[in-house]
């Protein structure tokens, strides 16, 4: 048999086509009957061109020359098919989709969450940008990965080990620091994060151990974020940021607590028990081993190095 060009391997689809649809429904349908998973990733699912004319695609200039289109209302149709399919499968189901920065609406709106930063691959390098701290600032954060632009709820894709900037081999030579700052941002805007690509295992597992040993993802908590929370004083002197979880019940609250100085320093900050609401006894240092103490509602930390966060409980 002849060699096919390796050119001509592939074969593009339509998504518009209604026979396409029916079969890849067909498909689902299946999977659903026989397996019943609780949902689906995408990978990068983008509209196609075509210039099928015979099913809605595509146009015809006026010297007969057909032209593709961009089939973003055929992709929705499809997406809208399958996302109704596994609800009513799976109303619990969850369908991400992974776009990093290319948004197409119409066709990302019928997804539970998304997955972005696949683009800041490029801007990590072995130099200066080994870690995000120049890259993400707050305000770039706050705009692109809590979900406000659209309204789904977006999840962060670190890209350490992707990037090369730190591998996992230099985990214990560099230091945490770098990925304490990705999931400071996290727990600061109370996003989602997507942790493939992380140099180092143990931060990520250190904080899930403590958000789990303080009842995080169950627990009857108020988010409170740093542009809008008045707990908290002498916050600007000493270069810092703050969200609050609240648990108002049981008079608990987790402090996530970010030194943004550029310099390794303690803390001392001064809580408003007022807008807190209960006048905490105790305090834990929940991720980290600094000393911490609460006097006369004054917090301090000692060492507390730059651009990382500290996961402070008060009850």
């Amino acid at each position: 048999t002849a060699k096919v060009p390796e050119k001509d391997r592939q074969i593009p689809v339509c998504q518009s086509a209604q026979s396409h649809q029916d079969f890849i429904l067909y498909g689902f349908d299946l999977l659903q009957k026989q397996v019943n998973p609780r949902g689906y990733y995408f990978d990068m699912s983008q509209p196609e061109n075509c210039n099928n004319v015979y099913h809605g695609c595509g146009y015809k200039d006026n010297l007969g020359q057909y032209h593709s289109t961009f089939n973003i209302l055929g992709t929705r149709e499809l997406v809208k098919r399958i996302y109704m399919h596994l609800k009513e499968h799976r109303p619990d189901g969850i369908i991400l989709y992974h776009n990093s920065g290319q948004v197409i609406m119409p066709v990302h709106s019928f997804a539970d969450l998304w997955l972005d930063g696949e683009n800041t691959y490029s801007r990590l390098d072995r130099k200066n940008n080994r870690g995000y701290e120049n890259i993400l600032t707050l305000d770039t954060y706050r705009a692109e990965y809590m979900g406000h632009n659209f309204g789904t709820i977006v999840g962060l894709l670190p890209q350490f080990t992707r990037a090369g900037s730190i591998r996992p081999e230099e985990s214990q030579e560099v230091g945490p620091e770098h990925a304490e700052y990705i999931l400071g941002l996290t727990l600061l805007h109370d996003s989602q994060l997507w942790i493939a690509y992380f140099y180092d295992d143990q931060p990520l597992k250190d904080m899930y151990r403590a958000l789990a040993e303080h009842n995080f993802a169950n627990g009857d908590y108020k988010f409170i974020p740093y542009w809008s929370q008045k707990i908290t004083q002498q916050m600007d002197e000493n270069n810092a940021v703050a969200s609050f979880y609240v648990d108002a019940k049981k008079k608990k609250a987790l402090m996530v607590l970010m030194n943004m100085s550029g310099e390794e320093k303690p803390f001392l900050i001064r809580i408003n028990t007022d807008n807190l609401g209960f006048s905490p006894q105790t305090v834990i240092n929940a991720c980290h081993k600094e000393k911490v103490s609460l006097t006369s509602n004054t917090l301090t930390i000692e060492k507390f190095p730059s651009h990382t966060y500290r996961l402070i409980v008060l009850e």
